[in-house]
């Protein structure tokens, strides 16, 4: 029991250590950065006139629903003349709040802290989010919104859900992408009960009848502005024969359906790496130690997941398997560029899953059992 106590002690001078790590980082000006910058100033400048502020995005064509609580936030920090600190304080209160939200499920399903601290360790020790969270941007932000969405919807608490929906939508145009998340859940939860296999196939042939749909719009449409004007931007990089803009690209000539599928298809796998030319070679090596056990447990949840309903953390394991597909299927279609903070979203609920999984399948017992005889 001494030993133990020990143990959990140790563990939490070292996850404190982790937390001072994953935030002491030099904060990054992307031109998205720039960009809002430029409008928050314009925004202050003209006595936080809205309406003022509202006009001049429509003449910049940048008017977008989750603009304007981006610049109030960028407006606040160049008001203390700060930026960098107002993003510090957001990430690094939201990170304890999801830590804090994990600890109390954990609890309340009575699992063992060792898990919890597995979690907090394979969390912070993610090189995107490590990465990612060091620019002055709402992506890693968002990603633990959507997780605490997801966490009281799940708990059917569903004013808290919808108002952190609210939130999100105003903050992330990705957002709109756990819509569809949202309404699986919601339907094969409440309405119509189906096995984890069932589910599985409709949202793969749902995909690939929304590469059929996008590549036919693509090519025989030319204009798609009465949709959105961002649309035909999207149209012509994909009809390029581009799979990643400003990171690397394919000689890829599209002159049939079937190839803009298949470029669709290639940047829906290329969603899911791991390597960069931007990235040192101790970057790219951390990444394939990170990364490689992290996507075969998650293959392997799925496997499992695919032939057996009995699994204690189903909906856990379907939610992730919604994100993975879903997020990877509207970004190949969607977006140009891979930067992977795209990928945000992904990471706490496929983390979350391998920590359950480990859980219902007694890792914690196995590793005793390895330690003891390693100890003989």
């Amino acid at each position: 029991m001494v030993f133990k106590n020990k143990l959990i002690l140790l563990s939490n001078i070292i996850l404190c250590t982790l937390v001072i790590f994953f935030f002491n980082v030099e904060y990054q000006y992307s031109s998205d950065v720039r960009r809002n910058i430029q409008f928050a100033e314009f925004f202050i400048g003209n006595n936080f006139n809205l309406i003022e502020l509202v006009k001049y995005l429509i003449d910049a064509r940048s008017i977008e629903f989750n603009i304007i609580i981006s610049i109030l936030i960028y407006s606040i920090g160049l008001l203390i003349d700060n930026l960098a600190i107002i993003f510090f304080i957001l990430n690094f209160v939201i990170t304890l709040f999801l830590f804090y939200l994990v600890k109390k499920d954990f609890d309340e399903k009575k699992i063992n802290i060792f898990y919890f601290h597995f979690f907090c360790y394979f969390y912070l020790l993610n090189p995107d989010l490590r990465l990612w969270q060091s620019f002055l941007l709402f992506d890693y932000l968002c990603a633990v919104l959507i997780f605490i969405h997801f966490r009281f919807l799940i708990k059917e608490k569903f004013l808290i859900s919808i108002l952190f929906l609210i939130l999100l939508l105003l903050l992330r145009p990705t957002s709109i992408f756990i819509l569809p998340i949202i309404f699986l859940y919601i339907f094969f939860r409440y309405f119509y009960k189906a096995k984890n296999s069932t589910q599985i196939h409709l949202l793969i042939f749902l995909t690939i009848i929304a590469f059929i749909c996008f590549s036919l719009i693509y090519i025989n449409v030319d204009d798609l502005s009465f949709i959105s004007p961002r649309l035909n931007y999207y149209k012509d990089f994909n009809l390029e024969g581009l799979v990643v803009h400003d990171r690397w690209s394919l000689d890829f000539e599209i002159n049939s359906i079937f190839k803009l599928i298949i470029l669709f298809l290639i940047k829906f796998f290329a969603f899911h790496q791991f390597f960069s030319s931007d990235f040192s070679l101790i970057h790219n090596v951390y990444n394939i130690v990170y990364y490689t056990p992290y996507i075969l447990t998650f293959l392997f949840i799925f496997i499992k997941m695919y032939s057996n309903n009995d699994l204690s953390f189903n909906k856990y394991y379907l939610i992730s398997f919604y994100f993975v597909i879903i997020y990877s299927l509207s970004h190949s279609i969607l977006l140009i560029d891979y930067d992977f903070r795209y990928r945000t979203p992904l990471y706490i609920p496929i983390i979350l899953s391998i920590v359950y999984f480990l859980h219902e399948n007694n890792f914690i017992n196995f590793l005793n059992k390895k330690l003891k005889l390693l100890l003989k």
